[in-house]
């Protein structure tokens, strides 16, 4: 109770949050089912040995390093291995990181319960040498007061991979552009979008301001019909603005438990979007998050956006599932299953708004 009204009064929270019970409970369900011993992996495909290059030289930097150094702010077993040449030697438990120059593949396995929400996406940032983006500083107190507020699939998780090329309607931009092309793929894959049955789909959203917390995230939850704009759903998200404070705030401050838990609310979603935004003069990487423990909801999708000078964005959607009904909707709609050997770009290329 005192880390609930410490937080709720805006001061510093040190506490496990629901969110990193979540990734604790996914990882023993994990070993369970033999799926894996880290949570995610995210892979950075270089289109030259040039950016393979650089992006080894951004990694073993300073902005990596402090990176590094807050993770050890959160998660004190970690003093004392606090810079990416730890990293690199192997030494740390939260990240590892894998090269292969012939391929120009970089993988970065991460352990969710330790390299999460902004230390995560700022981790990426940093990878790619683009600037930070704004994020919305947690507010426990604000954010409680802004609250309103199916069995688990243990097959074997499936990768697809999915282009788009998109440009914003009116009343949207490229980030809703983005979004509302794989929702509208995301519809038909998994049968949904109707009167009486539609799309749920949570949206992660990252917050600073509590060095002590590892995954300090909120969602905004929204339910997606066939016959929703692009337009209409950017309001919808903007006008939603508020869930992401307050699920914030029953998360970090723990009173979310009276409700559930991490693995109980992903049961009931369709989709889990993550999304990264950089701008066209970042590292030429191509990002994708693939879980690689269990995935509770339907589909987990990371959206890689990089926005061009033309005003367009190029746009990678990685989706995970464990369903193979859905994996089967999912290549119904242009994505293409990843292998160890990649995938053929060219045969799921999509284009979204005009």
């Amino acid at each position: 109770m005192f880390v609930v009204l410490r937080a709720a009064l805006g001061l510093q929270v040190k506490s496990q949050t629901i969110e990193d019970e979540f990734h604790q409970a996914k990882l023993e369900d994990a070993k369970r089912y033999g799926a894996g011993e880290r949570t995610l992996t995210s892979r950075f495909v270089m289109p030259s040995l040039k950016d393979y290059e650089q992006y080894f030289r951004n990694l073993d930097s300073r902005r990596t390093d402090q990176v590094v150094e807050w993770i050890a702010v959160a998660s004190p077993r970690f003093k004392g291995i606090e810079t990416v040449a730890d990293v690199l030697a192997g030494k740390h438990d939260a990240m590892r990181v894998r090269g292969d120059p012939d391929r120009l593949l970089v993988e970065l396995d991460a352990d969710h319960r330790y390299l999460g929400g902004s230390m995560f996406l700022r981790c990426i940032e940093s990878m790619l040498g683009t600037p930070p983006r704004k994020l919305p500083p947690s507010s426990p107190l604000y954010g409680l007061l802004c609250a309103p507020m199916h069995e688990v699939p243990s097959g074997p998780n499936q990768h697809l991979l999915k282009w788009y090329t998109v440009r914003a309607a009116e009343g949207s931009n490229r980030r809703f552009a983005a979004y509302f092309a794989m929702l509208k793929d995301a519809m038909l894959a998994l049968g949904k979008g109707g009167a009486d049955a539609p799309l749920c789909v949570a949206f992660s959203v990252v917050f600073d301001g509590q060095p002590r917390v590892v995954n300090n995230v909120g969602v905004i939850v929204l339910e997606m019909y066939a016959h929703t704009t692009e337009a209409q759903f950017a309001r919808l998200f903007e006008g939603a603005g508020a869930q992401a404070m307050g699920s914030n705030a029953l998360c970090v401050t723990g009173i979310g438990r009276l409700l559930g838990n991490g693995q109980s609310f992903r049961q009931r979603l369709d989709v889990v979007c993550t999304a990264l935004c950089v701008d066209d003069d970042a590292l030429g990487a191509e990002v994708t998050v693939h879980p690689t423990a269990l995935v509770y909801e339907r589909s987990y999708v990371s959206l890689f956006s990089r926005l061009k000078a033309d005003g367009s964005a190029s746009v990678t959607a990685a989706v995970t599932t464990n369903i193979e009904l859905d994996a089967h909707g999912w290549t119904s709609v242009g994505f293409a299953l990843r292998t160890g050997g990649g995938v053929n770009r060219r045969r799921c290329e999509g284009a979204g708004s005009a």
